[in-house]
């Protein structure tokens, strides 16, 4: 038995993300790390804030909901089983919001066409977004990765030990 062989023997057999996860999950981080350097931007300049609008509650939200889709996102990445459904509502509830967002904007009245279409499109973005999310983390592939972890397999092996004992006993 070589060194390389007596190693593979003790170690767990290496997994392999599913290329739609780190799609999903780079995505996920790459936008929020955009939207919280924009964040940034707003909370530096005053004027711009007062120009905006926004209040203080609104820019604590939008950073909450940054972080979370991004520290979901790496969890998931690492191969946590929970993650997925955790990056999953992080997602749901961070383009969720942008819609719910560029909708009530679209309602005003005093709207231009052109940036009607902006609202359009953005909202149209942020769906896709969504779908992608709920593409990559619920298939099939996705579960079997995130069911092959550690964790899930131990669980699976008390149950089935479980239900011998309940069986025989």
């Amino acid at each position: 038995m070589t060194q390389s062989d007596s190693a593979g023997a003790t170690s767990a057999p290496i997994r392999k993300r599913p290329k739609r996860l780190w799609a999903a999950a780079l995505m996920n981080i790459a936008i929020a790390l955009l939207s919280l350097t924009m964040l940034t931007l707003i909370i530096a300049r005053p004027e711009l804030r007062e120009q905006m609008g926004t209040s203080t509650a609104s820019l604590a939200l939008a950073l909450f909901l940054g972080v979370a889709l991004i520290a979901s996102s790496a969890l998931a990445l690492l191969g946590k089983p929970w993650a997925r459904w955790l990056m999953l509502a992080a997602a749901a509830v961070y383009y969720g919001t942008l819609v719910v967002q560029n909708l009530q904007l679209m309602s005003t009245p005093d709207m231009t066409e052109l940036f009607r279409q902006k609202l359009v499109t953005n909202a149209g973005r942020s769906l896709l977004e969504l779908a992608i999310n709920a593409w990559a983390l619920l298939s099939a592939k996705t579960r079997r990765y995130f069911d092959w972890s550690p964790d899930a397999a131990a669980s699976l092996h008390q149950r089935s030990d479980d239900s011998a004992v309940e069986s025989n006993g």
